[in-house]
């Protein structure tokens, strides 16, 4: 059943699959192409926005020139400068209510800088400011000042002025400056006057008010500039003299600079804007996507019935009828499809094929017949050859378990013997009186027991073709020391053999080298109780080399003595059984005695 399912599963699979790769296509394009667009259209308005209100502080500082153009070129103004008269004061009482309703300063110079006249106005207060408090200079202006109109430009005389933002003390003032004319705007210039706006807060909320844009204006200070203004004039640039900072969801910062009369950035003009275009395009962007998504949904959903109406189901039936065909076995049922496109194509093919099929099946069964009867016939001879074998096995495996028993009691009976051997060494050493004679016997027993215990340990053993020397060399070593009495608290031995496995043919000869070496070590190597330590070393360096180490902190053999030309018969024995083995021994006495025994696992010699 799952496998009929499968395939609708499928195409389930695929439908939902293009429906998320559409799904994520259309937000991908929404939200990296078409809110992206939201945002800078966002970014412009706030742009557009800034930008009117730098344009209504303009405003104001062309409305105070145009107002400083009109006194400048009354013909009283132009008299007033050439010869100051208090009556030019006094009589015109319009001079009063300019400097208490729209200006805080006026100043009046001539050519040369000399104030000819100046007052200041509190216009929240109404009363007279200190003009040293504007940072303008009592008596005189600077010709070097840029206020001092009269020495700037080229051009018309009427078109010489200077307007813009002044920083006093006070903090920031609009400012316009004129050259003093007669009517006409004709020279020669006789002087400059100059009127001055304090920028108060009313002033900026004025100025919000008829742009319908949140922003104020923040005098940037002449000495140190706190962190943020400073962070914010550092991304302003002359290419990009906008910084736009998003505050929160709802709101965008945006910010620009605002210079004074001297070109230098006066003031910080910062904007705040609601963001309703990003949030009316996100809107709109995820009532899109669901209705995109929605209608997907819907397409899919059609899409998935017309299948499974026109293909889906159909297979499905040929699925069964295919699948009931191989369960039953019955080849001639045939399903009801008449269709003129592939399915009933491929209906009649499987159809065609399940005829082809029963006929074969047919001819299969008699041949099935046929050899199963020959294979019947088969198999009877070889059921008997089968159990005449299995009786040739079980003689054999008796012959093989009747000779193992008759090897192990062979070598039970080596180990008798040689023990018996050594027994009546033994008796025999006891009727001399000579000690070297004693001695001889005795080396001869310990040579006999190390045979005997080979023998012992290959009958005691379920191999019977390897020996496990690490199990060999402790009793030999430990008889050796029980015989020639050596404590083994004098004498340390070391015994270093792991996984080392010899024939007879080999471990017999290995085991006399290792006898007659360790009893030459015990008897010699340690005179009068000296204390020493032996190491006994044998390991397998290849599957074809033997490695035997033998070596002692002794005295070491007497100096010249050659150990291959010698009369101790120890080790011309030894040499014998290195000769028998096929290897080679080297001896080292730069520090005590060291033989070092090489043979490989080959053929042994017959002769010693």
């Amino acid at each position: 059943m799952s496998q009929l399912k499968s395939l609708k599963s499928k195409v389930l699979l695929i439908l939902m699959g293009i429906f998320v790769l559409c799904g994520t296509a259309e937000y991908a394009i929404h939200r990296l192409i078409i809110y992206p667009s939201f945002l800078a259209l966002e970014r412009d308005e706030a742009q557009k926005d800034l930008e009117r209100s730098v344009q209504a502080l303009k405003r104001e500082i062309r409305h105070l020139d145009s107002l400083a153009h009109d006194w400048s070129t009354w013909n009283d103004s132009y008299k007033f400068v050439r010869a100051p008269f208090e009556d030019y004061v006094r009589s015109r009482p319009i001079l009063s209510a300019l400097l208490k309703d729209s200006v805080n300063l006026i100043y009046i110079c001539d050519t040369d800088g000399r104030v000819i006249w100046r007052k200041g106005y509190g216009l929240e207060t109404a009363e007279e400011l200190r003009l040293a408090d504007f940072d303008f200079p009592k008596y005189e202006l600077p010709t070097a000042s840029p206020l001092m109109t009269n020495k700037t430009g080229s051009g018309p005389v009427s078109e010489v002025s200077l307007a813009g933002i002044f920083m006093s003390d006070f903090g920031a003032m609009l400012i316009a400056a004129r050259p003093i004319l007669i009517d006409f705007s004709k020279g020669p210039i006789r002087g400059v006057f100059v009127i001055g706006l304090l920028l108060r807060d009313y002033m900026v909320k004025d100025l919000a008010d008829q742009t319908n844009v949140d922003f104020q204006i923040i005098p940037i200070p002449t000495g140190a500039v706190p962190d943020t203004i400073k962070e914010i004039i550092n991304r302003l640039t002359s290419e990009s003299p906008y910084w736009i900072e998003v505050e929160s969801d709802e709101h965008l910062q945006i910010f620009t600079t605002f210079p004074d009369i001297n070109g230098d950035a006066a003031l910080l003009i910062g904007a705040r804007v609601s963001r309703k275009i990003s949030a009316r395009g996100y809107t709109t962007i995820r009532f899109i996507l669901i209705a995109t998504m929605v209608s997907a949904i819907v397409v899919l959903i059609v899409m998935f019935f017309l299948l499974q109406r026109t293909i889906l189901e159909p297979i499905t039936n040929l699925t069964y009828h295919a699948l009931s065909v191989g369960y039953s076995g019955d080849l001639s049922t045939r399903i009801p499809m008449h269709r003129p496109d592939e399915i009933g194509v491929l209906a009649m093919g499987f159809y065609e094929m399940v005829t082809k099929l029963r006929k074969i099946q047919e001819g299969l069964e008699t041949r099935v017949r046929l050899r199963t009867a020959d294979l019947t016939a088969v198999n009877e001879k070889l059921e008997q050859e089968v159990l005449e074998r299995k009786r040739a096995e079980e003689k054999i495996k008796g012959s093989l378990k009747e000779k193992e028993m008759l090897l192990k009691e062979i070598h039970h009976r080596v180990k008798n013997n040689l023990q018996v051997v050594s027994s009546m060494l033994k008796i025999q050493s006891e009727y001399s009186q000579d000690k070297k004679t004693v001695d001889m016997f005795q080396e001869s027993q310990n040579r006999v027991r190390s045979i005997a215990l080979i023998h012992e340990m290959l009958y005691q053993s379920k191999n019977l073709s390897k020996i496990d020397f690490s199990e060999y060399i402790q009793p030999i070593t430990t008889n050796l020391m029980r015989t020639y009495g050596v404590d083994p608290i004098r004498i340390k031995l070391n015994i270093n053999v792991k996984d080392v496995f010899m024939d007879l043919d080999r471990a017999i000869p290995c085991g006399l080298i290792i006898n007659e070496l360790f009893s030459n070590v015990l008897k010699h190597a340690f005179p009068e109780g000296r204390q020493g330590e032996v190491q006994i070393d044998l390991f397998q360096e290849s599957s074809q080399e033997f490695t035997l180490l033998i070596r002692d902190n002794g005295v070491g053999l007497p100096i010249g003595m050659d150990f291959k030309n010698t009369d101790s018969l120890g080790l011309q024995l030894v040499n014998a059984l290195v000769d028998q083995l096929g290897g080679a021994i080297v001896f080292e006495g730069r520090v005590g005695t060291t033989f070092r025994i090489t043979f490989h696992n080959r053929e042994i010699r017959g002769d010693m």
